[in-house]
């Protein structure tokens, strides 16, 4: 049976995902048009776009960490909750910074949750079980 911080860390991904897939048909609405959001390279269209694909590459992140966490039996308490701000964080603050630009000061929030997180779950690895047999450790 699969660990319940795993199936949550699925869950929040594959939402994310979701909210990616609708932002960005939401967005595409206007994309035809030349001065939709201020132009293409405008501040507010390009973080609309970042929010758009930060939604992905979170959710995709979040997965890898289910993935990891899933194949070597881990309890990263305070990287789960990490990986989770970051996901939520990161297109929040992104979609927020288009509406008003002193938002953009919040990517810090974000940004240092996902670097604890990484650091946690690499600190974690126990460095002697990284030997061939890892594959293993992997269901098919």
């Amino acid at each position: 049976m699969m660990p319940t911080l795993v199936l949550f860390h699925i869950r929040w991904a594959w939402s994310a995902m979701m909210v990616g897939i609708f932002s960005g048909a939401t967005l595409g609405l206007g994309f035809h048009r030349d001065e939709f959001l201020n132009g293409y390279q405008s501040f507010e269209r390009r973080t609309m776009r970042l929010g758009h694909i930060a939604c992905f590459g979170m959710g995709f992140i979040n997965l890898l960490f289910a993935g990891t966490v899933w194949a070597l039996n881990m309890q990263p308490q305070l990287a789960s909750h990490c990986f989770i701000t970051a996901l939520v964080g990161m297109p929040l603050v992104c979609f927020l910074s288009a509406w008003h630009k002193p938002f953009r000061h919040l990517f810090v929030v974000p940004v240092a949750a996902l670097t604890v997180g990484i650091v946690e779950t690499i600190m974690l690895l126990d460095p002697f079980s990284m030997g061939p047999t890892i594959a293993l450790a992997i269901p098919l």
